[in-house]
């Protein structure tokens, strides 16, 4: 698989995570619910199938609220999330269903530090000689030509 970084969300990040992963499942809601109903027909599954796995919301009011699923009802293909939703879930708010051992914040920890760790690799190095230390100056303007700061030493 080839992409570039730079071109894509967190959201698209951690998806593809969970999908290399065969992780998580992407959904929308198909039913107007409440703070504690997340109802989607897609789902396919018995009574209990689903609980215990992680719910991120990715669209809607609650954009970026995180829950567990406590129950699943086949008959209404209702998963009740704990805690309540800052609102009600609408239809067509956007969701990831996410296996148990695979909390979508911690898959946002694991993006974040390999971000930072990646940082200082992927840029040209660029040195500016008219920014260096006089003991005098104290504030300088960072040139417009530098995509990031890494390593700076007074």
């Amino acid at each position: 698989m080839v992409f570039t970084l730079q071109g894509r969300t967190r959201e698209q990040l951690r998806v593809a995570i969970g999908d290399n992963l065969g992780a998580v499942y992407v959904g929308t809601a198909t039913g107007g619910g409440d703070t504690t109903s997340l109802l989607d027909t897609s789902l396919r599954g018995s009574n209990d199938e689903f609980n215990g796995r992680y719910v991120r919301l990715t669209s809607g009011t609650n954009d970026g609220e995180n829950f567990r699923v406590d129950d699943y009802a086949s008959a209404t293909n209702d998963l009740t999330l704990v805690p309540a939703a800052t609102a009600s879930i609408s239809s067509g708010d956007t969701y990831e269903l996410w296996e148990e051992p695979y909390d979508p914040k911690a898959i946002d920890r694991f993006i974040q530090d390999a971000l930072i760790a990646a940082s200082d690799r992927v840029y040209d190095p660029e040195e500016d000689t008219s920014l260096f230390a006089d003991n005098t100056t104290a504030r300088f303007d960072i040139p417009s030509q530098f995509a990031m700061l890494t390593d700076v030493y007074r």
